[in-house]
């Protein structure tokens, strides 16, 4: 996770990168267990892919993109590279959770 990008995107107001920072995990939640069933495999791939970069994501995007370019038998639900994009979602998950109590303790706002 590319923090420091997303603190200069959203001009260091605390407030608005925890609100982008949840709802880009929401929204990944959401869209990764799509990727290996959607019809619209491109339309999903675009979504998490930008949502990601736009949240300084960058290993995600990296790791959507491979997947989105991979070959139909390539993107199984059992597969490497479905497995990387989950890897990465865990990854950065755990990271902007740290960020978030740190956010909050800095703007005084202590909800979960």
């Amino acid at each position: 996770m590319d923090f420091s990008y997303l603190s200069r995107e959203t001009f260091g107001d605390h407030r608005l990168e925890m609100d982008l920072l949840e709802l880009f995990v929401a929204q990944a939640r959401s869209l990764i267990p799509q990727l290996p069933n959607s019809p619209a495999h491109g339309e999903v791939v675009h979504l998490l892919k930008g949502s990601a970069l736009a949240a300084g994501a960058t290993r995600i995007a990296a790791a959507v993109e491979a997947y989105g370019h991979a070959p139909a038998r390539a993107r199984a639900a059992d597969g490497n590279l479905y497995q990387e994009v989950v890897a990465a979602f865990q990854q950065a998950e755990a990271a902007i959770e740290a960020r978030l109590v740190l956010l909050r303790e800095q703007s005084g706002d202590r909800a979960p």
